[in-house]
């Protein structure tokens, strides 16, 4: 049985389940969303029963016959199913429910995943991976993380005034009428002006590579797949290539064996399986590594340049 922890607009999950069912796999995919509303739960503690129960489609689920987990994007329910409920009842129902899906998480510890949820959380963190990537033998930007203005100065001089500024973590912001972006964008030297805004909360600033096109590099077990992105024909796209109001262009490449091996060793030294990589060609045809997303998006390239990213996560799920 290969568990699909994920939620209902997840359409990359659908490449999986098609070939989960090209195959004739033993699968049940988990919109954890729809915990508790859809979705029964009896964990027996004592008697080490761990039972879902999908009441839509009538099928029970023994979590310890779980072989693997393919942790995609869970979400938890907004409690719209139940009347009457406080601000304050529901953040702490969510909570509880956010509990309940840590302790899925841990029942499931004996099985393989893809990736593991504990794994992910700890590779996210892009310090840590610049650290590795140097280390590794990777071309790294020059980088800098400070909240004083001398340090930043510093890095613009070594950058010959061209840096741009990103997020730390992430650049999702949750809105209660949606989501918007954070995106990686040119950094103005005038804002060293406003020390107390410098002061106020660490920036992250790296120099702005003469880019010849961006890669991004989706490594699944041994397996290497590198798509070329051509990012620097249009204004929108030069700094960060998904700020794009248009598709551009993809083109499947070979990256050296060097830079493979590089891409699989950070990979498993994050302890993942999968992740998706983001490096730079520059116009001098050298290779920089800009950041690992331990669950980045890949169906869209599946889709554009037709590599068998779903097959290859299917055979892992499978132990093929």
């Amino acid at each position: 049985m290969i568990l699909l922890l994920t939620n209902k607009d997840d359409i990359t999950i659908d490449f999986v389940v098609r070939e989960l069912q090209n195959r004739g796999c033993s699968y049940y995919r988990l919109n954890t969303e729809d915990i508790p509303e859809i979705v029964r739960v009896s964990f027996s503690i004592n008697e080490d029963s761990y039972i879902i129960y999908d009441t839509v489609k009538r099928q029970y689920i023994n979590l310890n016959d779980v072989s693997a987990v393919y942790f995609r994007r869970p979400k938890i329910s907004d409690l719209s199913h139940i009347s009457e409920i406080s601000p304050q009842e529901k953040r702490y129902l969510q909570s509880e429910l956010a509990s309940l899906l840590e302790g899925i998480y841990k029942t499931l510890r004996h099985a393989f995943w893809i990736n593991d949820i504990y794994r992910i959380r700890e590779a996210e963190n892009k310090i840590y991976q610049l650290q590795l990537a140097k280390q590794i033998g990777f071309e790294i930007p020059q980088s800098m993380i400070s909240n004083s203005v001398s340090p930043l100065q510093e890095i613009l001089q070594k950058s010959n005034g061209n840096c741009i500024i990103k997020p730390i973590r992430s650049g999702n912001m949750g809105y209660p009428d949606g989501r918007q972006v954070i995106f990686t964008s040119q950094f103005n030297e005038s804002v060293l002006d406003w020390e107390d805004r410098i002061n106020a909360f660490p920036s992250y600033l790296q120099e702005n590579l003469n880019k010849a096109y961006d890669i991004r590099c989706t490594v699944i077990g041994d397996n290497v797949f590198a798509a070329a992105i051509s990012s620097q024909n249009n204004p929108d796209s030069c700094i960060d290539w998904r700020r794009s109001k248009k598709p551009l262009p993809h083109k499947k490449i070979e990256l050296p064996q060097d830079i493979q091996d590089k891409a699989i060793e950070i990979t498993h030294t994050l302890g993942l399986t999968y992740s998706a990589i983001d490096l730079i060609m520059s116009k001098q045809e050298e290779f920089t590594f800009l950041e690992c997303n331990p669950n980045g998006q890949w169906a869209w390239i599946e889709n554009r340049l037709g590599y068998p990213i779903s097959e290859k996560i299917v055979s892992l799920l499978q132990n093929v």
